[in-house]
This record gives structure tokens, C-alpha cells and sequence, in this order.
């Protein structure tokens, strides 16, 4: 009799066991679970963005689709100076000459990525009068690939309103994390607004190269400006 209780007792032990290790297993899967999980990766992201851009490191079977939620350690989360050169530019339906030509860097502001899936640009070759901040929405399409869409609005000095503008990006994150490159494409559009009905006009297009540098909080000014 001692001997089988011992044995019952084992048993019981080891039942107790797996009950538990599967409450805890349970836990980790609940909605509760992972959002503490989730909120462990995010904060790290903030501080150690080399560890973060290692290679060594578990890989997306896939990308999010437009409107899903975005990958909070992806390396194109941050602040960035960027520049614009036109390539190309192409008119369309009387559009007027632009004030700068072929080959010209004329744009280059501060842009943020952020970790929700918006973007925000200050352009340094609009007048704030006219409105200089402009904004977006991106999505990853690669490891280090993005695609952004951006719309920008401006009015005339004698504040009529111009535009829209789109602005489509798609860049590549270098392996450092400290830089990026890509093109765009900008569209100007000219929008007539009628008593019941609204017209819209493609005026030009440019396209060219984009590049990117990042600024945290120990980047010095030099380099930037």
C-alpha cells in the first residue's frame, strides 16, 4: 500500500505539472499575453536601433497589406534629412514651367517616418506661407524596402488654394540603418472646384533620385545642413 500511494503521488505530481505549464502556455497566447510580449520589442527598438538593424534575426514570412498594422522595428522609423533631385520632368495640359531644371536638387527638407504607418515631410524648397508641411502613408514591401504615398497642398501668395500634389516613394534602408535611397515620383495636379461639380488636371510630373540620412539624438548639425 506505502508503495502505490507513492506511486499515485508522483502522479499527481506530474499531472499538476503539465496543468500548469499549460496555464502558463495559454497566457502567453491570450490577447493579454501577447501585448505584453509585443510592448517588450517596441521599447528596445527605440534604444538599441544596431540591434535592432543585425542581421541576425527572425525574419516576416510576409509584409503587412495597405491599411494593416505596420512592423513597429521596421529601420525606417525615424527622423531622416532628405534630398531631391529632378531627373525627369514631363508637362501635361498647359502646366507652367518649373522654377528649377533638370538635374537640379530642388527640394530637401526633414521627413519622419512613424511607427503607425504615417510620414510627415517639412520641405525646405516651399515657403511656410504657402504651407511647407506635408504628409503620408506608408508600408513595408521588402526587408529593408518601402513604399510611401504623400499628399501635399499649397496656396498662392494671394492664398488660392494649388494643388494636390502627390508624391510616391519607394526606398531602401541601407544595412546600418544610418541612410537610405530610392526614387519618387511627383504629380501636380490643378484642381477646379465648379457650383456642382469639381474638374481635376494633371500639370507635370517629375521623377528622380531620393536619398536619405538619419538624425538622432547625437547628430550634429555640420553634416546635416
Amino acid at each position: 500500500m506505502k508503495t502505490m500511494s507513492v506511486r499515485w503521488s508522483a502522479v499527481a505530481g506530474a499531472v499538476v505539472a503539465v496543468m500548469l505549464a499549460g496555464s502558463a502556455g495559454a497566457q502567453c497566447l491570450s490577447g493579454a499575453g501577447w501585448k505584453a510580449a509585443a510592448a517588450k520589442p517596441a521599447a528596445w527598438a527605440g534604444t538599441n536601433r544596431a540591434a535592432m538593424n543585425h542581421e541576425a534575426r527572425l525574419l516576416l514570412a510576409g509584409y503587412p497589406a495597405a491599411g494593416q498594422a505596420v512592423n513597429p522595428l521596421a529601420p525606417i522609423i525615424g527622423m531622416w534629412h532628405v534630398k531631391l533631385v529632378a531627373q525627369t520632368i514631363s508637362y501635361f495640359n498647359g502646366g507652367q514651367q518649373l522654377p528649377f531644371p533638370v538635374g537640379a536638387e530642388f527640394d530637401a527638407g526633414y521627413q519622419q517616418w512613424h511607427n503607425d504607418g504615417t510620414e510627415m515631410l517639412n520641405s525646405g524648397g516651399r515657403p511656410p506661407q504657402i504651407s511647407s508641411f506635408c504628409m503620408g502613408v506608408w508600408e513595408q514591401t521588402g526587408p529593408r524596402t518601402f513604399k510611401l504615398n504623400h499628399f501635399a497642398i499649397s496656396w498662392t501668395p494671394g492664398m488660392e488654394r494649388v494643388g494636390p500634389t502627390s508624391i510616391v516613394e519607394v526606398v531602401t534602408v541601407s544595412p546600418n540603418g544610418e541612410s537610405f535611397t530610392g526614387q519618387f515620383t511627383i504629380t501636380d495636379y490643378l484642381e477646379t472646384d465648379g457650383s456642382s461639380s469639381s474638374s481635376i488636371l494633371k500639370q507635370d510630373v517629375v521623377t528622380g533620385p531620393i536619398t536619405g540620412t538619419r538624425i538622432d539624438v547625437n547628430s550634429p548639425a555640420e553634416p546635416i545642413f
